[in-house]
């Protein structure tokens, strides 16, 4: 009776594994078009280190703990890796972010974000989760909104910026019993639409990043 039992506890951690495994190979989304892009930033080679801030949360219920800046680096700096940038830096004290909000980035002042980072840095990558919605059926879903934006702090402005919509869902009792996994798939896939709007770097396959 045991080993019975132990086998009815792996075998849904085992395709729940499946499950993650296959969304990430088959929901890598193609390169696309961002929402913006800088003319002067598109065709200038970014030779200095991009620093990735920790994911501004927006949520109203933050109980839920997603591994925002995890997630964040592992789905992003790999598409930075491939166009050129080299990889992301990651930046993990909250103090960086805490005071930003939404307007900061629709409406945003130079001076607030030349302030932003490490004193000596030049290139920051900000993301931002939106919303993150879930349901039970007979099953579960999950619907995640992340944007992001790139900040040049020489010149006080944001270079780039792109929406990624991610979504998730399992049907029957495993999709039930997996909500927790599916909300943190959702927020994983919008991190991968987002990263799919980087650009080449300055138009240049390989760019020699300053170490």
């Amino acid at each position: 009776m045991k080993n019975a039992m132990l086998l009815a506890c792996r075998i849904p951690a085992a395709l729940a594994a499946l499950y993650l495994a296959f969304t990430f190979t088959a929901c890598t989304p193609r390169m696309v078009p961002p929402l913006f892009v800088d003319e002067t930033f598109a065709k200038t080679p970014v030779t200095e280190p991009i620093y990735l801030l920790p994911v501004v949360d927006l949520r109203v219920d933050k109980s839920k703990d997603l591994k925002l800046n995890d997630n964040a680096l592992k789905r992003l700096s790999p598409t930075f890796e491939k166009r050129g940038y080299g990889a992301l830096r990651p930046l993990t004290d909250r103090a960086l972010v805490e005071s930003l909000i939404e307007d900061d980035f629709t409406h945003p002042d130079p001076e607030i974000l030349s302030s932003l980072g490490p004193e000596n840095s030049r290139w920051l990558f900000c993301p931002l989760l939106h919303d993150l919605k879930s349901k039970i059926t007979f099953g579960s879903t999950a619907n995640a909104e992340i944007s992001g934006y790139l900040i040049d702090k020489e010149r006080g402005t944001i270079v780039w910026r792109h929406k990624g919509v991610g979504q998730a869902g399992q049907g029957g009792v495993l999709g039930m019993a997996m909500k927790g996994v599916i909300e943190e798939e959702a927020v994983n896939s919008a991190f991968l639409s987002l990263a799919a709007a980087v650009p080449q770097n300055g138009g240049i396959a390989n760019v020699e990043v300053k170490k």
